[in-house]
């Protein structure tokens, strides 16, 4: 297992009077203004000049709080921070940050106004002295995103250890051409995930005029070519965060500081996909509604110096709540509007995310960062008639006509009333559609998929799994008394529709109308492990489910840990096919 950071303690550190936070795999921070994210990006930065320092040559002796020790003082002009006010409030008086490491070891970073900053590293075995000794007890690659500009007009050729040198300095910009013509056998890969990432952009590989020395590095845009110094300043930046993310070697820690800057909002969403793909740990600053409203609601974290600790959201509620800390504005979504004109109304905010995340599964790249797509939510399935009025309203404040998707969870309708709500919908609406299962969740109770989800939390943790954890079986076994309640509410449901539209009760000798399996005998599909999932609502299942596996083995699964865990062909058929449509429906001309 890699050697990670779990968790980094402040003391007396600029802002941070004293502060604590802990790190999983993905970690977004997010905050107010000068609430101190910005002062834990430029921690992991000052460490990241330490390390190198501690792996080039052998440790002194230093003085840190009041004793000597073996350490490494580090150059200050090295450092993204000011030594002299790195104190709270410019007290007198020593600041240290102290990175936890998964190995139960540790680096202290201390700043003092007489030694400088130093690094003293502690933990289990015998004291470190050399730099092969570091090298060896840590093993921790820090790949930090420097601060980024605008490609150089004119860029020379750079001799490699110059590039190399400056990969981590805001001066990387000025060598990009340079350093992706001494990596042409790793070019492939990034144009692909250029050409990926933001369609109708082909990115070459950089030529040299053998003359001037002189490097030039085209883009073509509907098979027009452009120099890359003459293409849009956004894109420019996407194309050297790529390139500092395709860096990042497995297991290492990527830290970036508010990537969004120059960004489009669709490109932001991908960011965040193109980062969880990386095969290493996650830090991410900040401000973006759009990154949060994609994340998983475990990996954002809210940063507030005032507070002991970094405090890490568990809902989509607490995801809601840190928008608002970033003072975000609706008319966000009016301007989305006037870009896709494809509106989807999804019954909550929540299932189009989760919508997302199961097309990230089948390979939905576009659909999956919600390219094309302005999502609404639309309530209830009982207020599908209010749909096309808020449609034409929406419509008329973007200015121009909408498509129109709708989606909704089917609880526990009959299929009659479906269908004749989807008759009268689908002259307007361009997709209109009901789950065939209760609710979106429900299609995330998938036993296998539970089990590889559970054991991959369980290894993130380093707890072995008690022996015997049957997903099936636990669902099977906490779902078993809800069998009334399902049975009741399909019954009143039927009940209701059938005095809506013919005025007189059903027969109460007269089988329940099922849920749609292949079984029309309720009692044979509850009965059975791989029909019942069809009938319970997800989202209640889940919690079911959830305080089960905590009990059992100290963990909770999340949305997206199951959904990562799923097989294509586990993903239920109804919903690839919805998916497929979702997809086409992104792409309509209007």
């Amino acid at each position: 297992m890699s050697l990670r950071i779990t968790s980094i303690d402040f003391q007396h550190y600029k802002a941070l009077k004293r502060f604590s936070i802990e790190l999983e795999r993905v970690n977004l921070l997010t905050g107010a203004n000068n609430a101190g994210k910005s002062t834990v990006i430029g921690a992991l930065r000052a460490l990241a000049v330490a390390l190198r320092t501690a792996r080039a040559r052998s440790a002194d002796r230093v003085t840190v709080g009041g004793t000597r020790r073996l350490g490494y003082r580090i150059n200050q002009r090295l450092l993204p921070i000011s030594v002299e006010n790195v104190a709270t409030n410019y007290e007198d008086g020593e600041s240290t940050v102290t990175f936890h490491l998964s190995n139960e070891s540790e680096l202290a970073l201390y700043f003092d106004r007489e030694e400088g900053c130093v690094l003293v590293a502690d933990g289990p075995g015998s004291a470190v002295t050399t730099a092969s000794a570091f090298r060896s007890r840590f093993p921790l690659e820090l790949n930090v995103v420097p601060v980024l500009g605008a490609v150089e007009h004119k860029e020379m050729l750079l001799e490699e250890d110059t590039v190399n040198a400056a990969l981590a300095t805001p001066r990387a910009s000025r060598h990009f051409r340079n350093y992706w013509y001494r990596r042409q056998d790793e070019f492939t890969k990034f144009a692909d995930l250029v050409a990926a990432t933001w369609p109708g952009m082909v990115i070459k590989p950089p030529e040299l005029d053998f003359m001037s020395k002189e490097l030039s590095m085209f883009v073509s845009e509907d098979r027009v070519d452009r120099e890359i110094h003459w293409v849009g300043f956004g894109f420019q930046i996407w194309c050297q965060l790529l390139t500092h993310l395709t860096r990042a070697a497995p297991g290492s820690l990527v830290v970036v500081d508010e990537p969004e800057i120059y960004l489009h909002p669709d490109i932001q969403r991908k960011l965040l996909h193109v980062m969880k793909g990386l095969d290493a740990e996650i830090v991410l600053a900040t401000h973006s509604a759009e990154i949060l409203a994609e994340a998983d609601p475990a990996d954002v974290v809210i940063i507030d110096k005032n507070r002991r600790r970094a405090e890490r959201l568990s809902d989509i509620g607490g995801v809601q709540r840190a928008v608002k800390v970033l003072g975000s504005q609706q008319n966000l979504v009016l301007a989305s509007l006037a870009r896709n004109r494809r509106l989807l109304f999804t019954q909550n905010p929540h299932d189009f995310l989760l919508l997302r995340r199961f097309a990230r599964r089948l390979g939905y790249g576009e659909l999956a960062a919600g390219t094309g797509l302005t999502s609404m939510s639309a309530g209830s399935l009982d207020r599908w008639e209010r749909v096309r009025d808020m449609a034409e309203g929406v419509g008329v404040a973007a200015g121009s006509d909408l498509v129109v998707a709708a989606i909704w969870s089917r609880e526990a309708r009959p299929d009659a009333e479906i269908e004749t709500i989807l008759t009268a919908m689908r002259p307007s609406v361009g997709i209109a559609h009901v789950l065939r299962r209760w609710d979106l969740q429900a299609y995330l109770l998938v036993p296998s998929a539970w089990d590889r989800a559970l054991q991959l939390e369980l290894n993130k943790q380093r707890k072995a799994k008690p022996l015997g954890l049957d997903m099936e079986a636990i669902l099977m076994e906490v779902t078993e008394d809800m069998r009334e309640m399902v049975a009741e509410e399909r019954a009143t449901h039927r009940t209701r529709w059938l005095l809506e539209s013919f005025g007189q009760a059903p027969d109460p000798r007269a089988p329940l109308e099922t849920a749609p399996t292949s079984d029309d005998s309720f009692e044979t599909s509850w009965r059975s492990p791989s029909e019942r999932p069809a009938l319970l609502p997800g989202a209640r299942t889940m919690r079911r489910l959830n305080e089960r596996i905590l009990q059992l083995a100290g963990v909770t699964l999340s949305e997206a840990r199951i959904v990562e865990s799923m097989q294509p062909e586990e993903i239920a058929p109804d919903l690839c096919a919805l998916l497929v449509e979702l997809d086409k429906f992104r792409q309509i001309d209007v």
